[in-house]
């Protein structure tokens, strides 16, 4: 009798023990397998974020700003070459700057023939305090704008466009003009009563050939 109470006892020991055994290996068996899916959860949230079509958009929108960069010559260094945008440009405020440099102003262009024979002539056979300033309206950033302003102003749009003294910005007169004052000998005076005590003109002392 006593045997089989210990028997009866072992078994239900026994059947604790499997079942404890069962219920705690279920348990470890629902933890690895819950850590494992958040971790791949959330290797696969960190993966797309760094991949989806949002972000790939924008990659590709920015390669195609560089490659547009780099065929029309952009970027940081058209921006330091201090080009300024048409709207930003203000030729009233440009002329008036010019001006003020000397009581002589001489608007210009570079592969103007007319310009070179002015320029030659003046430089050549006159000697003129303060030296004028000369404007090389094709290699102003704004040549356009200011060369239609100036014309406006001086009531003369052809170069080369000369103003001087302060008492008035109306152009004295391009080549031609300046061409037959200098014939008649009548620059040194005019240019002279132009300016007024702004300008000393005198005439070079141009050497004999004998």
């Amino acid at each position: 009798m006593a045997s089989g109470r210990r028997t009866k006892v072992l078994a239900s020991a026994l059947a604790v023990f499997v079942v404890f055994v069962f219920i705690f290996h279920s348990h470890s068996t629902y933890d690895w397998s819950d850590t494992s899916a958040g971790s791949i959860v959330t290797e696969k949230s960190l993966f797309d974020s760094q991949n989806n079509e949002v972000v790939d958009d924008a990659i590709n929108r920015e390669i195609s700003k560089e490659k547009s960069k780099e065929e029309t010559g952009g970027g940081a260094e058209a921006a330091d070459s201090g080009d300024v945008d048409a709207g930003d440009f203000d030729p009233s405020k440009a002329f008036l700057q010019i001006r003020s440099l000397a009581p002589m102003t001489i608007f210009s262009k570079t592969y103007c023939p007319y310009s070179k024979k002015l320029k030659k002539l003046l430089k050549e056979n006159y000697s003129i305090t303060p030296e004028p300033q000369i404007v090389e309206l094709d290699k102003h950033k704004h040549g356009q704008e200011l060369q239609e302003y100036v014309g406006r102003v001086s009531e003369r749009s052809t170069v080369p466009n000369v103003i001087v003294g302060t008492a008035s910005v109306l152009s004295k007169g391009g080549a031609d003009e300046f061409i037959a004052l200098h014939q008649e000998g009548k620059l040194v005076e005019m240019l002279n009563l132009w300016g007024g005590k702004a300008i000393s003109v005198s005439r070079l002392e141009v050497p004999s050939n004998s």
